[in-house]
């Protein structure tokens, strides 16, 4: 259970100094807590620090597009507790291939929310 835990406040520290970096000027003061504490932006839908499962049900093609990436994490009862970001690092992945992943499960996410607007307008 430690080991989880520093996992996960490792995983945090990375995401907080990825977020700061891409901030304006103006927020990357270090006395800016507001600037430590980002989150993804508001069309994102799956984030890094997202459980698996729950990011499994965003959108229908997010389970083949998991299994795609060789995440074969659905059926592992893991999946409610384990971030996107651990369950990849887990598996090897690098970040690039995190962020590629989590970027098509936003598309796809994106993609049939948008559908659904349309059908309902």
């Amino acid at each position: 259970m430690l080991m989880f835990s520093k996992l996960k406040k490792k995983s945090q520290e990375k995401k907080i100094e990825k977020e700061a970096s891409k901030a304006p000027a103006e927020k990357k003061h270090s006395h800016d807590k507001a600037a430590k504490e980002q989150v993804a932006p508001k069309e994102c839908v799956v984030a890094r620090d997202m459980p698996i499962g729950e990011a499994a049900r965003t959108s229908g093609a997010a389970p083949e597009i998991m299994f795609s990436y060789g995440l074969h994490c659905l059926g592992c009862g893991m999946m409610a507790f384990e971030t996107i970001e651990q369950g990849c690092s887990a598996h090897g992945m690098s970040e690039e291939e995190i962020d590629k992943l989590v970027g098509e499960l936003n598309e796809a996410a994106q993609s049939e929310m948008k559908a659904s607007k349309d059908a309902k307008d």
